[in-house]
């Protein structure tokens, strides 16, 4: 249980932490009684990672972190170790992690279209709001296909111009990949760590 006192434990490790302590009754615990047992269990529980269980549990019992865009928010969020209380829009590092570990946890339903038509317009407006005409694959859910076509054409006569706009697209694009992969190096480390076969 040591992993709830340690900042950096994921979601899914604690989620397989837990069930294999309290068993699959947990998924069904109200919130209050899922604190107060991993209170006695850990004296240091971190509320970021009481948190990150509690996303963990609701991903892996009901559709709403693909299907309601309040519920999609906020579960990144506390993936990313905030809280679920309050709100505070996730960044693209934040939505694209979420994406990938709630998919670990419990895939969708449909994986040609994982998403409701308001999380993918949420998503492609997060995308361009932060200037990402190409952005990384897990962010590119709903994303027009032309659209970085659009921005090659636009700039085809001036090279200086395109390569200024596609080394920094290229570069904001794979701070997130790299952001993404390192969290995934970490979660396939946590998860040898208690034993699960990765």
């Amino acid at each position: 249980m040591q992993h709830f006192a340690d900042e950096d434990s994921m979601a899914s490790t604690l989620l397989v932490v837990a069930v294999r302590r309290f068993g699959q009754d947990l998924l069904t615990w109200d919130p209050e009684t899922i604190q107060l047992e991993l209170s006695e269990a850990t004296p240091n529980l971190l509320d970021s990672n009481y948190n990150k269980l509690m996303a963990a549990i609701r991903i892996a019992t009901s559709d709403e972190f693909w299907t309601d865009l309040p519920s999609f928010l906020e579960l990144c969020n506390a993936l990313d170790g905030d809280f679920i209380a309050g709100f505070e829009p996730p960044d693209l590092e934040t939505l694209s992690w979420g994406i990938v570990e709630a998919a670990i946890i419990c895939p969708p339903e449909n994986l040609n279209k994982p998403f409701s038509l308001e999380i993918i317009g949420y998503i492609q407006e997060a995308v361009r709001a932060a200037g990402l005409e190409n952005p990384p694959e897990v962010l590119r859910v709903g994303q027009p296909t032309n659209a970085w076509n659009e921005v090659i054409e636009t700039f085809t006569d001036d090279p200086v111009m395109f390569e200024a706009i596609n080394a920094v697209q290229t570069a904001h694009s794979s701070e997130i990949t790299a952001a993404v992969h390192s969290n995934l190096q970490n979660l396939k480390k946590q998860l040898k760590e208690i034993g699960v076969k990765v």
